[in-house]
């Protein structure tokens, strides 16, 4: 039955049809990791891949991270973390420490196309589930694996935090004023930028076994993700570009938030030939408002590379032209700025609350949230996948899986394990 139902995979070099809501149909990801590397599966997931997220029957150590719903909703269903990144999957819960679980596992994988996971190096061979184990079972399978540092090299047993990791590949640099220390970037993400690199790396192996049929191990590094976030930085290093000294990685010498009547806007007092004119564009503005005097609205931005450090800008016209800016915006609003933005061609954006963004006409009109049929978390609104093709969204089909919730229809119905033995397996804590 599970072998009729593949059989729509394309052979070597052929095409499918598919509703672009489905565009990874015919393929099965078996999804092991935890909250590290989870985005991975939902990418997929989100393509209209069959993704089945394999948890331990304690549950995912995802399901406790934060934030949390209150005490009316189960415990293990409480995570917002979890409803997010793990929508759109399947979810089983199999001890593959076992030996039992083991075999349940590389039974699974067997008739699988892709497996995800994020244990430690190593990890995967004690348990008897690394490539090589997996490959044979399944020549054609892939396996993405996520670790901090990579699976070999000197540091791949080290130890690691989000912001060692922005450290160790160069982002967190950016992240300092002149004269203090970096400080760390406030959000963990540094996992989620390899985790988009993973599922990205599944589908170019994708692309390859397409040609030769062939199955690989795609080996995903944090550190070397979280380096390509930073790579124009890191390339214009190479043809002799100025330090990164400050605001997030640009050096310059006014502010890039300010306050507005109605919260903050990002606006850049950009400098140098390709941007400075928008600076002329913003201090035009102000001139015709009589909001600074005619040498602030003289000055050439175009003509600037490096304000600070140079003296091309007397310190006092300088401190000027920020006293300038921050009155003439503290009275508009964040729309204001905004339509005066698109009509005089300017660099600024509202900095928007999560209370705004989620009220979004723009995100509306695009039916970017959507909200899945019985979610764990009563209410739930989920972002749907940020690209549409031809014009289609591609859907929040299903939430987060509540732990083992398709244990037996994927075990019994699909794989072919009997009632028999699936009560022995539930019996002895393999399955939940």
């Amino acid at each position: 039955m599970l072998g009729a139902r593949r059989r729509t995979r394309p052979e070597n070099g052929m095409t499918l049809d598919f509703a672009p809501a489905r565009l990874l149909a015919p393929y099965r990801v078996l999804d092991l990791t935890d909250e590290t590397a989870l985005l991975a599966g939902r990418i997929l997931a989100d393509l209209g891949a069959d993704v089945i997220q394999v948890e331990p029957t304690g549950g995912s150590s995802a399901r406790r991270v934060p934030p949390l719903a209150g005490d009316e909703v189960p415990a293990l269903d409480r995570s917002a973390y979890w409803s997010a990144y793990a929508a759109n999957k399947r979810g089983v819960a199999i001890d593959i420490a076992h030996p039992a679980g083991r075999e349940l596992l590389l039974r699974l994988a067997a008739s699988a196309d892709f497996l995800i996971e994020s244990a430690p190096p190593g990890e995967m061979a004690r348990l008897g589930l690394d490539y090589k184990a997996l490959e044979g079972v399944n020549p054609a399978l892939i396996h993405v694996s996520v670790t901090p540092f990579g699976s070999t090299g000197p540091k791949a047993h080290w130890a690691s935090t989000d912001i060692t990791l922005w450290g160790s590949g160069g982002p967190l640099l950016p992240q300092r004023d002149d004269g203090r220390p970096p400080v760390r970037i406030s959000a963990p993400q540094a996992h989620r930028h390899a985790a988009a690199d993973a599922a990205g790396g599944a589908l170019i192996a994708h692309f390859a076994r397409l040609c030769d049929g062939k199955g690989q191990h795609v080996d995903i590094s944090v550190q070397q993700s979280v380096m390509e976030a930073t790579l124009s930085r890191v390339l214009s290093s190479l043809i002799g570009d100025v330090d990164t000294l400050a605001a997030g990685g640009v050096d310059l010498p006014l502010p890039t938030k300010w306050e507005v009547r109605d919260g903050y806007v990002s606006l850049t007092v950009a400098m140098g030939t390709s941007t400075g004119h928008f600076s002329n564009n913003l201090m035009q503005w102000i001139h015709e408002e009589g909001g600074c005097r005619d040498e602030i609205a003289a000055i050439d931005w175009r003509a600037m590379q490096r304000v600070t450090g140079e003296g091309e800008l007397d310190p006092e016209l300088l401190a000027e032209v920020e006293e300038v800016i921050r009155a003439f915006v503290a009275d508009k609003t964040k729309s204001e700025l905004m339509d005066a933005a698109v009509q005089r061609k300017l660099m600024v954006t509202p900095v928007f609350t999560i209370a705004e963004i989620a009220a979004s006409k723009h995100l509306e009109a695009r039916d970017f949230w959507q909200a899945p049929p019985d979610p764990p978390l009563p209410g739930t609104r989920l972002p749907a996948f940020p690209a549409k093709v031809d014009g289609a969204t591609l859907p929040v089909r299903r939430p987060a899986p509540r732990l083992g919730q398709h244990t037996r229809e994927i075990l019994v119905d699909e794989l072919g394990v009997d009632d028999r033995e699936y009560e022995q397996l539930l019996r002895d804590g393999v399955v939940g």
